[in-house]
């Protein structure tokens, strides 16, 4: 991206993990490879992810309540969201055991060394 983070995904359906933009500094690279179409994230730009200004002038403000949080959500995002996930899931099923490999979750402990492990 312009921005020089990274755009995951999870897709959506399969871990949860929307569209977002991560620093690479926080990915941990693997062997594990999938085959998407290089068209199908141009359309994301680093505009899509500016914060909705929240007014929160009173106390009772403090708590949103569903209604207000699903409409931060924008339906350009919602529709770009989709669009994604399409094609990363057509590439995710076309490899066995990648949905579960994708809907695992994976953690480090005390004494684990990331750049020793192999995936």
């Amino acid at each position: 991206m312009e921005s020089n983070l990274l755009l995951v995904t999870g897709p959506y359906k399969y871990n949860g993990v929307p569209l977002k933009r991560v620093n690479a500094a926080y990915v941990l690279p693997t062997n594990t490879k999938l085959n998407l179409n290089a068209e199908v994230a141009k359309n994301v730009k680093d505009d899509l992810f500016k914060k909705v200004k929240i007014d929160r002038k009173k106390e009772e403000d403090f708590f949103e309540d569903n209604e207000k949080k699903k409409a931060r959500i924008t339906e350009d995002k919602k529709k770009l969201q989709t669009e994604v996930d399409t094609e990363v899931k057509k590439a995710v099923d076309a490899v066995p055991m990648m949905k579960e490999y994708l809907r695992n979750r994976f953690a480090l402990k005390n004494g684990d060394k990331p750049h020793l492990m192999k995936f």
